[in-house]
């Protein structure tokens, strides 16, 4: 079960170890700064600040990574069932015993100290995901495997979101990724991707243009029929140019029904689109079933998801969606300006990263940081205090060690003669991946506020101990390549 010593000390990648406390270190100074309390009487090391609150957190992990890494590497793989159950179990139990804390019931109370199931359940989820994809006789490519994959990732993902923390549900995503990586089709990354973009249109143009139907909507059609386009051409060496003609033709009587419709009666523009899209549901389909040619299914099948994308997004965003996080969505794409609401966050973010400037106020002397102008500057919007203080050119930096860890975790991932290796390397770099660039880009204005951290630099023990769990346990497997 234990690895020796000396094997551990001569295989180990002391590479990303470095860039990993590189990260841990700059990340704690931020937290400090960003928690500084001028009337306190509380040293750095006090344990009753934030800033020393988190040394702890940090030495505790340390030691977790010790562990980890004496530990057997085909431990991992062996117990990677177990640990994914015991992890649902904990999102399961987490839904009824948590209390609310700032209207989520993600947290587990020990004592005096809280935990988010919903960190650790990442690299429950990656372990077996590796699993899965390095079994003997898995062919990513059967359906009924692929159903399987999308299961054992949904499944996480569901309980998160009933546990009101639809930031941390996201990043599970970046699954998919991996499983590109591994051999899924690319259409079905295709159909994922252009629905979040029809999704973003519809929201992004909510304004009424002609009788019913918003300007997004109108769009978004248009964006379904240049999708199928696009599939068509993907496919040329076996499609007829007159399907080409036959969507031509759709689209022409569409616009001359529109223009009937419009001038002539009320009639709601939804149902011209809905039989617009019905017809050409209907047209695929009848060709899949002639010719047999798969193509035309997955056409029919992405017509049917897209319009359900098309016809409830706006109902979501109205009815299902809390009024914050509807607020939040729709100041990030640019519909709503509320500087002073939803919109305070990032407002106030981006004004200390400007004040930076080129090479920062100064550590301990950025005003927006030291007066608190920035909510939850700690942890989520931790990378604001950074920019204020040390400016562009520190900002950057970091900017480069994360780039260089995700690149290196692929390297590393790459090199894997063991699948289960790889995979699981892959999806540490993923996970990262989409921590990183969604909380900066957050941070800067570009992206939604959900609330995820930026890894290895923001407040919490869960965090950092998910993170650091999640990374070491692939410096484990990683030792498994080289030989001594």
């Amino acid at each position: 079960m234990l690895c020796t010593k000396n094997k551990i000390y001569k295989t180990l990648d002391w590479f990303t170890i470095g860039i990993y406390l590189i990260l841990v270190l700059i990340g704690w100074f931020c937290i400090y700064t960003a928690s500084y309390q001028y009337n306190s009487a509380a040293n750095r090391f006090d344990i009753s600040t934030r800033a020393g609150m988190q040394i702890i957190w940090i030495l505790f992990s340390l030691i977790v990574a010790v562990i980890i890494l004496i530990i057997d590497r085909s431990w991992y793989e062996l117990y990677s069932s177990i640990i994914y159950i015991v992890s649902i179990f904990l999102l399961i139990l987490t839904i009824f015993i948590a209390k609310p804390v700032k209207g989520s019931y993600s947290w587990i109370e020990l004592g005096v100290i809280k935990i988010q199931p919903a960190e650790f359940a990442k690299f429950a989820t990656a372990l077996i995901v590796a699993k899965l994809l390095s079994s003997h006789q898995f062919n990513i490519s059967k359906k009924q495997n692929i159903i399987i994959l999308f299961c054992l990732v949904i499944l996480p993902t569901l309980f998160i979101i009933l546990q009101q923390e639809v930031g941390s549900a996201l990043v599970f995503s970046a699954f998919f990724l991996v499983f590109y990586r591994e051999g899924m089709s690319g259409k079905i990354l295709f159909f994922g991707f252009s629905n979040i973009l029809l999704s973003i249109i519809i929201i992004r143009y909510p304004i009424i243009v002609i009788s019913g139907m918003s300007l997004g909507q109108l769009l978004g059609t248009g964006y379904i029929i240049l999708c199928i386009v696009v599939f068509l051409l993907m496919y040329n060496y076996r499609i007829k140019l007159k399907h080409f003609k036959f969507l031509f033709y759709v689209v022409f009587v569409n616009t001359v029904m529109i223009t009937i419709i419009t001038v002539f009666t009320n009639v709601n523009f939804k149902w011209v689109t809905f039989f617009l899209l019905l017809f050409s549901l209907l047209y695929f389909l009848f060709l899949f079933i002639k010719n047999k040619i798969v193509v035309y299914l997955y056409i029919s099948l992405y017509i049917c998801i897209s319009s359900f994308f098309l016809y409830s997004t706006d109902y979501i965003l109205k009815n299902i969606l809390k009024p914050h996080q509807k607020l939040r969505i729709q100041v990030a794409l640019g519909v709503l300006k509320d500087p002073n609401g939803a919109g305070y966050n990032v407002n106030q973010s981006i004004i200390a990263i400007g004040a930076g400037g080129f090479t920062g106020r100064g550590y301990m002397k950025g005003t927006q940081t030291q007066l608190k102008y920035v909510p939850e500057q700690e942890t989520d919007f931790i990378f604001c205090a950074l920019g204020e203080e040390i400016g562009f050119i520190g900002s950057v930096l970091v900017l480069i060690f994360f780039s260089i860890l995700i690149m290196r975790l692929i390297y590393l991932a790459e090199k894997q003669e063991n699948i289960f290796a790889r995979v699981y390397g892959y999806s540490v770099a993923n996970i990262i991946f989409f921590h990183f660039t969604i909380n900066v880009g957050m941070v800067l204005g570009i992206a939604p506020v959900i609330g995820i951290p930026l890894p290895f630099f923001s407040y919490g023990g869960s965090s950092l101990l998910s993170f650091t769990i999640l990374l070491f346990i692939f410096l484990c497997l990683d030792t498994s390549k080289k030989k001594i």
